[in-house]
């Protein structure tokens, strides 16, 4: 999803308890593993390599 600035899990509203522990897991185990700034960092990597290609042609 982009504009959301952090993590966000969507579940359906008729989840059982089991889907939504495994949600909550999920998000926790994402933000432990920082995915969002490596979310950021491959993104601004992608920008300045992209930047710098066009430059050069």
């Amino acid at each position: 999803m982009f504009g959301v600035a952090g993590i966000c899990i969507i579940s359906h509203g008729s989840s059982r308890r089991g889907s939504m522990f495994n949600a909550i897991r999920s998000a926790k185990e994402a933000i432990d593993n920082d995915v969002l700034e490596q979310i950021k960092s491959y993104n601004n990597q992608r920008i300045e390599t992209e930047a710098t290609s066009a430059s050069s042609n």
